[in-house]
């Protein structure tokens, strides 16, 4: 799996962390909040509002650098129903 680099970004503060950027070569605006509160992340593209969603168990690891900065989170489904949900996600 491949990784596109955030090229910019803005930090403000809602209720957390916001930064948000554009990925290279897909146009697509990425959000990340995280809530230092309750230790949430989430990640949103850009300001589109979901039709659906679905919840489901999954192995989530969080990595960053030696300044604490985010580097990737990766989502690796354990529940099928989840796993399927996922594979029909377009980019």
């Amino acid at each position: 799996m491949s990784y596109q680099h955030i090229t910019s970004f803005s930090i403000g503060n809602i209720d957390g962390t916001s930064i948000s950027g554009l990925i290279p070569g897909f146009g697509l605006n990425v959000i990340i909040e995280v809530d230092h509160e309750f230790g949430n992340i989430l990640i949103r593209a850009g300001n589109r509002m979901p039709r659906k969603s679905e919840e489901g168990i999954a192995f989530v690891t969080v990595g960053v650098d030696e300044n604490d900065e985010l580097v990737y989170i990766s989502i690796e489904p354990e529940d099928e129903d989840l796993a399927k949900f996922i594979r029909r996600i377009r980019v």
